[in-house]
């Protein structure tokens, strides 16, 4: 019976052990921690801009707090004081849940980019003497006004690649069901739509008529009013997401509206268990649940993710090959004009207003001659060949030779998304008998999806599994850090240029991991209930342990020089240890 009992308490303490952590190793000398600041709720994020000395900090349903960092001599961190507070009252008021999730700086142009999950993303300018969008000191612009609104969805994550003239804002949406916009197209376009058969606003927004937000003042600049509109939920499936991106090109103190190009680009569908985005070095890395990461490369040009003539899988096709097969440039000119190189067999073999032509008889006007298949190549009809005598003086007179660009797109986002050619050969381009493939279909394209510079890359670059749920993702130097859920640790997982990925280090084993942050070869991750746990990393996954700061439920970290900043469930802790 005794030996049944020691087994049994064996088994027990074996269970409650094996997931426990590790006793921390090394010692860490803290040189100051400041008293723990009350931000009034639970402390789900901040971020820190060390050069100009702020700090953000997302407050849950206390709105979000900007903090001025102070310091003693010596660079020994002093006080953080509250310079501005936006509580929810003054935020949605349309809203009643008004509940800051997320902060992400753009360090170089001084604007926080502010998550209320689901619901908006606002645009703080902190930058001494700076205009906030829309007016004001105290006003601040929502980015749900743009374009984005048409996919229908709600906002998860935010990610930006943050550069001097420009901020590319790349967002992870969660698909509800479908509403219907309302919108104001040309006729021309219109009639594209309708041959299209497209209902989506995902295919449609491209046409959109930007600036008429009414049927009066639509109609009254000679465009088309479309009620009930477009399904602006599109064709995905419900709860699924996306990641969609916007460029925003007034960034600078002054600016008080923002602007971009593109102002709401589609990359691509996900499932539902894609939770945050992240964005560095050119890859934009995405959790996805207990499968892993995923990661896609930024788009180096403009360029379409499409299937080529003579192509049966979908690859990158750069403007070069979009204006040769659809006869336009990248600023809407029909290059076919202009282009010798420019495949004229896609026309439709008259004249039609607008292209250009050689005027053999110098009237300015293209006349149509007789035509002819002229066999013997002597340029004179003769009864062995075939032609048109227009004129009835059995005389073959050469004709004003033409570029022909009917029927070509009107841009190369239209000839990227446009139906393929199902032909290996360029046969379909020239089909415009009635009811064939032009009269059905338009004017054929790549059937994909249309990337400008700045964007991503439609397709999965990188993907690769984890041992546990991922909840948090970092990365620097094309290195991917995975904090995972269950007691997991996190993960380091060097890409490679071929595409492939090194074998991943585990770490921290026994702890689940809600935040990572690095900087000049600090490591430090957000605990939960552990609190922060430091290592020391060298490149790849050569990591070493320090030590851990004991906290309060740490939500998420950032750590600049040898100053730690934990956003936690009780405020902000600061703590600063010696390097």
């Amino acid at each position: 019976m005794e030996n049944k009992f020691l087994i049994l308490v064996g088994i027990l303490i074996c269970i409650n052990s094996c997931r426990m952590p590790a006793d921390p190793l090394g010692e860490i000398k803290i040189i100051k921690r400041l008293d723990t600041i009350n931000t009034g709720g639970n402390c789900r994020d901040l971020d820190v801009d060390i050069d100009d000395d702020i700090l953000v900090a997302a407050a849950n349903y206390n709105g979000y707090f900007v903090y001025k960092i102070n310091y003693e001599i010596n660079n020994i961190i002093d006080t953080l004081i509250n310079s501005v507070h936006m509580s929810p009252d003054s935020l949605d008021t349309e809203l009643g849940d008004n509940r800051i999730e997320s902060i992400v700086l753009s360090k170089t142009n001084d604007i926080a980019f502010i998550l209320d999950k689901y619901e908006n993303i606002w645009l703080y300018k902190y930058g001494s003497g700076a205009e906030q969008y829309g007016g004001g000191q105290a006003k601040n612009m929502k980015i749900t006004d743009t374009a984005c609104l048409n996919y229908g969805g709600s906002w998860l994550s935010v990610a930006i690649d943050d550069k001097s003239d420009s901020i590319g804002v790349y967002f992870l949406l969660n698909h509800h069901s479908a509403d219907l916009l309302k919108y104001c197209i040309s006729q021309e376009d219109d009639n594209y739509v309708q041959l299209r058969e497209w209902d989506d606003c995902l295919n449609i927004q491209n046409y959109f008529k930007n600036g008429y937000a009414d049927q009066e003042v639509c109609e009254d600049a000679g465009y088309v009013w479309k009620d009930p509109g477009c399904k602006s939920g599109g064709d995905y499936a419900q709860y699924s997401t996306s990641i969609v991106w916007t460029k925003l090109t007034d960034v600078a103190p002054e600016d008080n509206v923002f602007y971009g190009d593109p102002d709401c680009e589609y990359i691509i569908n996900q499932g539902k268990i894609a939770g945050k985005i992240f964005f560095n070095d050119g890859v934009l890395s995405m959790t996805y649940g207990e499968l892993g990461v995923r990661s896609f490369k930024q788009s180096d040009e403009n360029l379409c993710w499409g299937i080529g003539i003579g192509e049966t899988e979908y690859s990158i096709h750069y403007e070069d090959y979009m204006t040769q097969i659809c006869g336009v440039d990248s600023d809407g000119n029909k290059t076919c004009e202009n282009d010798e190189d420019w495949l004229e067999e896609f026309g439709n073999g008259n004249y039609d207003l607008g292209e250009s032509f050689q005027d053999n008889n110098g009237d300015g006007i293209w006349t149509p001659e007789e035509e002819f298949e002229d066999a013997n190549g002597d340029g004179v009809w003769t009864q062995t060949e075939e032609f048109e005598d227009n004129n009835g003086d059995g005389i073959w007179t050469p004709a004003e030779g033409f570029v022909d660009c009917s029927d070509t797109h009107s841009d190369l986002v239209s000839c990227c998304k446009a139906v393929i050619c199902p032909d290996s050969s360029p046969t379909c381009y020239l089909d415009r008998t009635e009811d064939g493939f032009i009269e059905s279909n338009g004017y054929p394209g790549l059937g994909g999806v249309y990337s400008s510079k700045g964007g991503i890359i439609p397709q999965i670059s990188f993907e690769f599994d984890t041992p546990g749920e991922v909840e948090i993702i970092y990365s620097i130097d094309q290195t991917i850090f995975a904090g995972l859920s269950h007691s997991n640790g996190f993960t380091i997982t060097k890409l490679n240029d071929d595409g492939s990925t090194s074998d991943p280090g585990q770490f921290a084993t026994g702890y689940s991991i809600r935040g990572i942050h690095e900087d000049n070869g600090l490591l430090a991750l957000a605990a939960g209930h552990d609190g922060i746990l430091l290592y020391n990393w060298n490149g790849g996954v050569d990591v070493s342990f320090i030590g851990k700061i004991e906290t309060s439920y740490a939500n998420n970290v950032k750590v600049a020089g040898s100053i730690i900043f934990a956003a936690t469930e009780d405020g902000i802790e600061v703590v600063q240890i010696d390097r």
